[in-house]
């Protein structure tokens, strides 16, 4: 009965058994138990926090969570230790030139990694709402433009967060205050797509479709000469061309 509560890594361990290896329950309690017991796991030395590298395709987000799972499995690993596998191995310029910064590198592992958390979750929302959205309209002036000389009445901004390392570089008009660029906040665009809906920029969009130009008439070619005169013949229904009379012009007949 215990063996068919066997599942994964101790089924194939029980399949790739050799035929009469085990004599009796209490030869299976005691080779299974020396197979999976806790005192069989491998202890890992300290030294190889320096091999946790950030592995291709992986996000930093997600090396930092494996970085910081992976140390703690680890006994005596020190601070400085982990500082430097940490930065070593997180293979990522932008986040680097955050931790080294004005001051240095936090002295902590736990600063280290806390500032790296809030700083890549910062970059990522700041690089998402600076790329191009393919559902914002195409208009004659940039967003900073529109707030700048369009006579709207835009809604409150809601207030920046103060995050640690916020790039004091760039400038938003809307929200009156440092960490991304006016062209580049997400709030004001969303407000400028309100107002082209509403109809309130119709005057700045641009590619708006049109139908297809007019097909010129071959006696458009022509335009400024007198256009050729056209003589008709009008029948009455059932006298066929008897009766008909003249009209004024020469060669046109009328009923």
């Amino acid at each position: 009965m215990f063996v068919q509560t066997l599942v994964g890594a101790a089924r194939v361990w029980w399949d790739s058994l050799p035929v009469g290896e085990i004599d009796s329950f209490e030869d299976l309690e005691a080779k299974f138990t020396l197979q999976f017991s806790q005192q069989r796991r491998h202890t890992k030395d300290r030294n190889e926090l320096l091999h946790i590298r950030r592995r291709d395709n992986e996000t930093a987000e997600n090396f930092i969570v494996r970085f910081n799972k992976e140390s703690l499995a680890i006994p005596g690993v020190t601070n400085d230790l982990a500082c430097g596998a940490f930065l070593q191995g997180v293979n990522d310029d932008e986040l680097l030139r955050t931790l080294y910064g004005r001051d240095g590198v936090p002295p902590t592992i736990d600063e280290i990694l806390r500032i790296a958390k809030v700083s890549r979750n910062t970059y990522s929302r700041n690089e998402s709402s600076s790329k191009p959205r393919s559902d914002f309209p195409n208009l004659s002036k940039t967003p900073a433009e529109i707030l700048a000389s369009e006579n709207l009445k835009f809604n409150p901004p809601k207030p920046l967060k103060n995050t640690p390392n916020k790039d004091t570089s760039n400038y938003c008009e809307y929200h009156k205050g440092s960490g991304h660029d006016t062209n580049d906040c997400f709030q004001l665009k969303k407000q400028i797509e309100y107002f082209v809906k509403a109809g309130k920029l119709a005057h700045l969009v641009r590619d708006i479709k049109q139908g297809p130009p007019p097909i010129k008439k071959e006696n458009d070619k022509g335009v400024g000469k007198r256009q050729r005169e056209l003589n008709m013949v009008y029948a009455d229904k059932g006298k066929g061309l008897n009766g008909v009379s003249p009209c004024s012009n020469p060669g046109c007949w009328q009923p």
